[in-house]
């Protein structure tokens, strides 16, 4: 795991730590669930370059992923 990933999952599960009302000993269960979301990411961004390389110059449509966004920003 590279610096940035670790402080885009850093980000991410304090996001969730604070979503959740800043709960006790949840850190382990946040963390996990900003990993995933951002190794789930890291590999539909993989994917998009391949599918774009295989199609040349044609577009590639985004398939929709409900929940699957990841917003480092906690307000």
């Amino acid at each position: 795991m590279d610096s940035l990933e670790h402080q885009m999952i850093e980000s991410l599960a304090y996001c969730f730590y604070l979503a959740d009302g800043r709960p006790e000993g949840k850190a382990r269960e946040h963390w996990l669930e900003a990993e995933e979301l951002v190794q789930a990411e890291e590999q539909f961004e993989v994917e998009a370059s391949l599918a774009s390389n295989i199609l040349g110059d044609q577009a590639v449509v985004e398939p929709e992923m409900p929940g699957l966004f990841v917003e480092t920003r906690c307000f």
